[in-house]
């Protein structure tokens, strides 16, 4: 009988043991999921930022939206998520395609508006340095 609970003590101790045990690092962690409501709520503003900058139609805002749609859905596989370059060659190449749409005012309007801003990002406190 003594032995019949020792043992049963043993192996609730290793078995507690077990499950409160963490689980494994994996040298590539997967990747995070992102929320698709959040991330079109964020590419909206973007875009109406845009609009406020330049003066969007309707048909230019459709074009970027789905320009948006087709590089989320497109995307990177996972070999090409470890690699900076291959992430800069994708965004690259969207901002080549939403530039295709603006207009050639429009596109000046955008690019005095970034050199404008260029060197006001200090932020409330100003610049640091």
């Amino acid at each position: 009988m003594k032995k019949t609970i020792m043992l049963f003590a043993t192996l609730t101790v290793l078995m507690s043991g077990c499950a409160v045990a963490q689980p494994g690092y994996s040298r590539y962690p997967a990747p995070a999921q992102t929320n698709p409501r959040a991330d079109d709520a964020v590419e909206a503003y973007q875009i109406n930022q845009l609009d406020n900058i330049v003066g969007l139609t309707n048909r230019q805002e459709k074009q970027l939206r789905k320009i948006e749609n087709e590089y989320d859905r497109r995307g990177l596989t996972a070999r090409e998520r470890r690699n900076p370059q291959a992430f800069q060659r994708l965004q690259r190449e969207k901002q080549q395609a939403m530039l295709a749409v603006l207009t050639p005012a429009q596109r000046q309007k955008l690019f005095a508006f970034q050199q404008g801003r260029r060197y006001d990002r200090g932020g409330i406190y100003g610049r640091r340095g």
